[in-house]
């Protein structure tokens, strides 16, 4: 996993290890409360202790790590900020969202529709589930940063870490994740029509229902987990 083989170009040998490791915790390559060793990261990623040491202080900050009584950093439990991340995404990405009808031009519409073919043909395919979460989050997050207000843009960027639990997403009822994606049709129509008040109320409704399936999946999960301890 040379982290030089992913990395950004022009980006210091501490930022590259930074947005390496938060990537693959965002994803949910390691378990949650499993133990981040300075050492192995170092060594998977083919750098030194120091960016991984600066690294994970970093991520501490961001939430996607948590330090023991005993110093110890682990994989922090995501699912808390999930909960208040969506909540707050459920208040303010509407609003971006019809902020944004007004402001999106005939170029962005097109791509905002081809990201969402991709999507419904992966819908179709076998194993593109991650594929199909990334997909989506780029979707949502493309119609907020035409919203034009900077401070907004910034809240919910700094959301973007706890906006899926992947482990969780892929216990999706492949019905409901058709569904879900299926939604963002009505939405991208009300985009073209400039009214922002349908856009608002879309959005709004289809991050209820999102919420509502997560938090779904989460207790099946833990219920799985209590039956296997």
């Amino acid at each position: 996993m040379d982290i030089m083989n992913t990395a950004a170009e022009g980006d210091s040998l501490a930022e590259q290890t930074y947005r390496r490791l938060r990537s693959l915790l965002e994803k949910g390559e390691f378990a949650t409360d499993s133990p981040l060793s300075e050492q192995s990261l170092a060594r998977s990623l083919g750098v030194s202790r120091t960016p991984v040491r600066e690294a994970l202080a970093r991520l501490t900050v961001d939430g996607l790590v948590a330090v023991k009584p005993n110093g110890t950093r682990v994989v922090a439990d995501l699912w808390p900020n999930v909960a208040h991340g969506f909540a707050i995404r459920i208040r303010l990405e509407p609003w971006a969202a019809a902020l944004s009808s007004q402001r999106m031009t005939a170029d962005d519409f097109e791509d905002l529709k081809a990201m969402q073919e991709k999507m419904e043909k992966l819908l179709d395919a076998s194993g593109m589930v991650g594929e199909i979460s990334e997909l989506n989050q780029l979707f949502h997050w493309r119609i907020i940063t035409f919203c034009g207000s900077p401070p907004l843009i910034e809240t919910l960027d700094r959301l973007r870490p706890y906006s899926v639990v992947p482990r969780i997403v892929e216990q999706y009822d492949d019905e409901v994740r058709r569904v879900a994606i299926l939604e963002h049709r009505n939405i991208i129509d009300a985009l073209w029509r400039r009214d922002s008040t349908e856009t608002e109320h879309l959005t709004r409704l289809h991050l209820e229902r999102g919420f509502e399936t997560l938090k779904a999946a989460v207790a099946r999960s833990s219920a799985g987990s209590s039956r296997r301890s």
